[in-house]
C-alpha cells in the first residue's frame, strides 16, 4: 500500500455493526470487532460504535475497547436532557476501564444553542463531542462556528446515506460541509453509505452512493486549495478509479495533485468514517490491488 493511502486510512473506520443495515446484537458485533483487531488490517480500524443504552453491557466485557458512543435521537429538550444525563453516568463508569474516542449526538441547527449547553455540561471535557445535523445553508453560521468557538473538543458528523436515495446528501451539500469544516477548523466524521472506495450505484437504495476515497481526496485537495468547489463536486461524482492517483509522493485526481508532505502538514479533515461493514471497504481495495 502506498504511503498516502496508508496515512489517509489509518484508524479510519469506526465499526458500527450494531447499526443498520447490519443491526447485529452486541455480542456478535463485539466478536467481529475483536476479530478485526487481530487481523492484518487492524491499522485501518478505529473505535467500536456503541449505542448509549448498550454501554453498560459493553463495560462488563473482559476486554476494554475504544468506543464511540451514540446518543439516541431526541424529540424535545426534556428527552435530550435525559439522554445526556444517562450519558454522563455511563461514561464516568466506562472511562474507569477503557477509552472513549467520541460521544455523538444529533441536533438541528435551530435547537443547537440550548441542547449544546446541556451536552457540554454533562459530557466529560476531555471526551470529543461530535454533533450531527443535516447539511444546509445555515449550518456554518448556526452550528459550526459556535462549535469552533466553544472551547470544547468538538467535531461535526455528516450522515452520507440511509435506507433510501433521499437520505444521501448531494455532492454540492457535501462540498459545502467539507469547505465549512475547513474554514472553522472542525474535524469531520462521516457515517452511513460509505462502503465502497468510489461513487457507485447502490441497488439497495435504487440510487448513487458516495465513495470514501472520493470524500478523502476531495477534502485533501480542497484544504490545500488545489481544486475549486465546483471541481470538488465533479470529483465526488467520479466513479472511475483510473482518474485517481495515490502514491508515496502524494495523491491526485485528473490533473490536480497534492503532495504527501502538504497533506501531513495540514492534517486530515475527515478523521473517521462510521461503517457497519469493515469487510466491504477492504474487499474493494484488494480488488483494485491497493491493499
Amino acid at each position: 500500500m502506498t504511503a498516502t493511502l496508508r496515512w489517509l486510512l489509518n484508524e479510519l473506520f469506526d465499526y458500527a455493526g450494531m447499526f443498520p443495515p447490519a443491526q447485529l446484537p452486541l455480542a456478535e458485533a463485539l466478536q467481529k470487532y475483536r476479530e478485526y483487531r487481530r487481523s492484518a488490517d487492524a491499522w485501518m480500524l478505529g473505535g467500536f460504535v456503541c449505542p448509549l443504552q448498550e454501554l453498560s453491557n459493553l463495560g462488563r466485557s473482559d476486554e476494554a475497547i475504544p468506543v464511540c458512543v451514540v446518543l439516541p435521537s431526541a424529540a424535545s429538550q426534556e428527552e435530550f436532557q435525559a439522554a445526556v444525563d444517562r450519558a454522563s453516568k455511563a461514561l464516568g463508569e466506562y472511562l474507569k476501564r477503557g477509552p472513549v474516542r467520541s460521544v455523538e449526538l444529533r441536533v438541528s441547527p435551530e435547537n443547537f444553542d440550548r441542547w449544546w449547553q446541556s451536552a457540554k455540561q454533562a459530557i466529560p471535557a476531555d471526551v470529543s463531542i461530535y454533533v450531527e445535523a443535516p447539511a444546509g445553508e445555515s449550518l456554518e453560521e448556526q452550528l459550526l462556528r459556535p462549535l469552533a468557538q466553544s472551547g470544547q473538543k468538538v467535531g461535526f458528523k455528516l450522515r452520507c446515506g440511509g435506507a433510501t436515495a433521499a437520505a444521501v446528501p448531494t455532492s454540492p451539500q457535501v462540498v459545502q460541509v467539507l469547505a465549512a469544516c475547513h474554514r472553522q477548523k472542525i474535524p469531520l466524521k462521516l457515517t452511513a453509505g460509505l462502503h465502497h472506495p468510489f461513487r457507485c450505484h447502490d441497488p439497495a437504495i435504487c440510487g448513487e452512493s458516495h465513495g470514501f476515497l472520493n470524500m478523502l481526496l476531495a477534502d485533501a485537495l480542497l484544504r490545500e486549495g488545489k481544486i475549486t468547489e465546483a471541481e470538488a463536486d465533479a470529483l465526488l461524482h467520479d466513479g472511475n478509479a483510473e482518474h485517481f492517483r495515490f502514491d508515496d509522493e502524494g495523491c491526485g485526481w485528473q490533473s490536480r495533485f497534492v503532495s504527501f508532505s502538504a497533506m501531513q502538514r495540514a492534517g486530515r479533515g475527515i478523521v473517521s468514517i462510521g461503517s457497519c461493514s469493515f469487510d466491504e471497504p477492504r474487499d474493494d481495495l484488494r480488488k483494485l490491488g491497493w491493499l
